[in-house]
């Protein structure tokens, strides 16, 4: 057996662990129209259906609030799988994933060894952060990927740069990553990516960072090199952000910077949703990584201590402890400060804490090597067990929301089953000259449409015109004055929620 073998079989199990779990959740129930799912899968059937790839609105008009990463994964998926399917949608939450477990086990391994990588790879797939993002159509997952990438050549870089080698190429990666996290999330994914360079504040503070004896001096046209490269990676990530947003600028307007900029960037940094100045919340941050993160958390804020307390000896291995710490806290730290608050913003700080997690828990192993196995595999069923009980058990046990209260999970998992199931009706009619004026967003996704949404005027004057139409309206009584309408189809959800599909015919 060669030396990278183990890894490699390391790799392909936290992959498969990755499939198995993404597997049970495709074989639950789909709850598309939870946690602001639909809009995101409408703007990949824009790319898809009317190839609009570089700004994309959903039916209502509304223009995507990120950059377009996201939505091109899932149409180029959706035509190599013949649509905008259900495996074409979660196919790059998948990968972002997958791709985030794999950049963990290989970093741990590199710098702690492979098991202390295991563990941290097990930690951050089996948890609850990655059983709900590893099927939720949003961005989060590939911009935890990229982030990770964008993190893990940001170490390499210090690294390669704390032993005299040319750190040019890592740092070419950080910014080519840290690129692709801002065209899928924005430019928050770079300062997440080097927050872990503020390690080499502490190093220097500490004055144990200072490179081998036996270790060649830098040359001034090295540090030049390191500084022209650095320059040009960010400039090179702002070009192409900036020839993006121009060319989104060009095609919808002002609209795209009053959304991304003005709403999503600013707005978000500056206040909540509810209206709320900075600081004011910043305590959910710790208890939605508290909380969210159980059981791996608290071991994370063990290991930070530990970092800080008795640091390790080796030079390596402390300065990654504390890259990740740094990492871990800054981010903690930045995002408490910020107004929007909301649990899955922390998914790219999980990769830190799961690499200290892993770290910590092999050390309490160390001694016991064939305990190793054994908390690998009960890790895995557990993980297993958790994921099942959560969305094949809990979610689905009937439990309607009264009336007048939120919808539960239950209902939403009903609503979308209701309109994949009245979708299908209305395409078992082949109705011609099909239009919507109501309705939810996840209809015309099951009818593999997207259409605009009308106004009642807009409505009235297609079924006014000469030729048969048919329209999707919530309630029809506002479009009969004057016409001759009939209803086609009628549905009556689990809240009552009224559609109707008339025509003129």
């Amino acid at each position: 057996m060669t030396k990278s073998a183990p890894a490699l079989i390391a790799v392909a199990g936290i992959l498969a662990l990755v499939c198995a779990i993404f597997a049970i959740r495709l074989a639950g129930p789909w709850k598309l129209m939870d946690l602001d799912q639909e809009r995101p899968v409408q703007y990949a059937m824009d790319v898809y259906l009317h190839d609009r790839w570089i700004v994309q609105t959903d039916s209502t008009g509304d223009i995507a609030s990120k950059p377009p990463i996201y939505p091109w994964l899932v149409a180029i998926g959706a035509h190599a799988l013949g649509g905008v399917s259900r495996l074409a949608v979660y196919l790059p939450t998948a990968l972002g994933i997958a791709g985030s477990g794999v950049v963990i086990l290989l970093l741990g391994r590199s710098v702690f060894g492979l098991w202390p990588g295991v563990f941290g790879a097990l930690a951050f797939t089996c948890s609850t952060y990655s059983f709900k993002m590893v099927h939720l159509a949003r961005t989060d997952p590939l911009f935890c990927m990229w982030v990770a990438l964008a993190s893990a050549c940001a170490w390499l870089a210090w690294q390669a740069r704390a032993t005299r080698h040319p750190p040019t190429r890592w740092i070419i990666g950080f910014w080519a990553f840290a690129t692709l996290a801002t065209l899928t999330k924005g430019p928050l994914g770079v300062v997440i990516a080097a927050l872990g360079l503020l390690a080499i504040f502490w190093e220097r503070k500490t004055a144990r960072a200072e490179p081998p004896d036996d270790a060649p001096g830098e040359p001034p046209v090295a540090r030049r090199r390191i500084l022209w490269t650095t320059l040009a990676g960010a400039a090179g990530l702002v070009l192409i952000a900036s020839l993006w947003l121009f060319a989104a600028y060009a095609i919808e307007g002002r609209a795209v910077v009053d959304k991304m900029l003005g709403r999503e960037l600013i707005g978000h940094a500056m206040r909540s949703d509810s209206g709320d100045p900075p600081l004011i919340g910043f305590w959910k941050t710790w208890v939605y990584f508290l909380s969210r993160y159980l059981p791996w958390s608290i071991i994370a804020f063990i290991a930070v201590a530990r970092v800080v307390l008795r640091p390790s000896a080796d030079d390596r291995a402390r300065r990654f402890e504390r890259f990740c710490a740094c990492w871990l806290m800054g981010g903690l730290i930045m995002f408490s400060v910020f107004p929007h608050q909301r649990p899955d913003l922390l998914l790219p700080l999980i990769p830190a804490g799961a690499l200290l997690v892993g770290r910590q828990i092999d050390g309490w192993l160390q001694p016991r090597p064939r305990a190793r196995w054994l908390a690998t595999g009960a890790i895995v069923a557990v993980a297993f067990a958790a994921v099942f009980s959560i969305y094949h058990v809990a979610e689905t046990r009937e439990n309607p929301a009264p009336p007048g209260a939120s919808p539960t999970r239950w209902d939403k998992i009903v609503r979308t089953r209701e309109m994949r199931e009245f979708a299908a009706e209305i395409s078992a009619r082949d109705l011609p000259n099909l239009h919507f004026a109501g309705g939810p967003l996840a209809l015309q996704i099951f009818l593999g449409v997207k259409k605009p949404l009308l106004s009642i005027d807009q409505a009235r004057e297609i079924l006014a015109a000469p030729g048969p139409a048919y329209i999707v309206v919530g309630s029809p009584d506002a479009l009969r004055e004057g016409l001759t309408l009939r209803v086609v189809l009628s549905h009556t959800g689990v809240r009552d929620e009224r559609l109707y599909v008339i025509t003129n015919d």
